[in-house]
């Protein structure tokens, strides 16, 4: 009943920050870790050679973590484990949470941007796709609603 309610009233209202979302992925402290009352396979040990090491890379990040407290239905652990991944000051030697680089922002705010105009306005687009029909298959599929 408990994960129930977690799925159908929060999952669908969630939204994750930039840096809750690098965060998630990051490796959760092995010590923390071993601490909390997880439900098997819990999180591996570093020096654990029985699994292959993207399984073991995997299962080390926050994300595994709280869903393994999640699966267990004990408040309390998810209660900590989400204290830690969230709340809790980055470890020494943890990656710095940066802005992404101009060159990489630049495409996504230019595509974000033409969304924006062709959901307003499809007139260009569907233009271009009605062209394209009539010189690939000689035919008029009069997709904007224009007499034929």
């Amino acid at each position: 009943r408990y994960v129930d309610t977690i799925r159908q009233e929060a999952l669908d209202q969630a939204v994750l920050t930039r840096e809750a979302f690098i965060r998630l992925g990051t490796p959760a402290p092995y010590d923390l870790v071993a601490t909390l009352d997880l439900p098997e396979p819990g999180v591996p040990d570093p020096d654990d050679e029985s699994m292959p090491r993207s399984v073991r890379q995997d299962r080390s990040t926050w994300v595994h973590v709280l869903r393994q407290s999640i699966r267990g239905g004990h408040s309390p652990t998810l209660n900590r484990a989400m204290q830690a991944a969230f709340f809790a000051k980055a470890e020494e030697g943890a990656p710095e949470i940066k802005e992404a680089p101009f060159v990489v922002l630049l495409p996504l705010w230019l595509l974000a941007g033409l969304n924006i105009v062709f959901g307003l306005n499809p007139s260009l687009p569907l233009g271009m796709a009605e062209a394209g029909a009539r010189a690939v298959l000689g035919v008029d599929l009069n997709i904007s609603g224009g007499a034929q």
